[in-house]
């Protein structure tokens, strides 16, 4: 891990990152995680951790609100998969019909989507089959959105990854240069996954939110605090 380093604020568990960066930073990305506090090189890091102390009921709330978020974010692990259950792609609402038989598929058709399966089938059979579903579909958009939107951004990444996350839409590792996107945005307009790549595509050239972040993000996609918005 180089210079992070872990430590405990009361009961709080938090990870040090040293950066060349002015001012101390806090990030709650899973509300169960540890919070990751990045801290200028010049600083001490007594002085990081006093203020992660008396940021204490900020944390807290955050947490929270992420735990929440969590919820809605995930309500079709609610779901039996079931015939009548209304699942939703791309911003559009399906009633999902289930049929017994064999090989399994999934399909959209019409307002429906139809999911065929061995009878016999748990719900976390089913489950899995819409999971892996919403992995192809987001897939399947990446490989020609992506191009489209690093050549216009002039901002590249060296590859993406896909997975299920219960508190953030998207993330950008500088060690790999990969970007990961949440499937859950499959559940929305493709407008909100084009807002995330292009915000975690800004990643690579600013590794956090300042002035300078929030400036490429006009410059590429105006309207995007709105789509934020939206998004929480």
């Amino acid at each position: 891990m180089g210079n992070d380093n872990f430590y405990m604020v009361d009961d709080i568990p938090v990870i040090v990152h040293r950066k060349n960066i002015k001012n101390i930073y806090l990030h709650i990305y899973e509300p169960d995680a540890p919070v990751e506090l990045s801290l200028p090189r010049r600083a001490g890091v007594r002085e990081g951790l006093d203020f992660v102390r008396r940021k204490r009921p900020w944390i807290r709330r955050k947490q929270q609100e992420l735990r929440q978020k969590a919820g809605r974010r995930n309500r079709d692990e609610q779901l039996l998969y079931v015939s009548g259950d209304r699942l939703v792609f791309w911003g559009k609402p399906y009633e999902l019909v289930v049929k017994n038989g064999t090989p399994t598929s999934f399909r959209l058709a019409g307002d429906k989507a139809v999911m065929t399966i061995a009878e016999g089938s748990t719900p976390a059979d089913r489950e899995a089959v819409v999971k892996s579903f919403r992995y192809d579909l987001m897939n399947q958009y990446l490989k020609k959105r992506l191009p489209e939107i690093q050549g216009v951004a002039g901002l590249y990444c060296a590859k993406w990854r896909l997975r299920f996350m219960t508190s953030r839409w998207g993330s950008y590792s500088l060690k790999t240069r990969t970007i990961t996107l949440n499937l859950n945005l499959t559940k929305m307009e493709k407008v909100f996954t084009d807002y995330v790549i292009v915000h975690e595509l800004v990643h690579t050239r600013v590794p956090n939110h300042g002035p300078e972040f929030y400036a490429y993000m006009d410059r590429l996609m105006p309207g995007w605090k709105e789509l934020r918005k939206a998004m929480r």
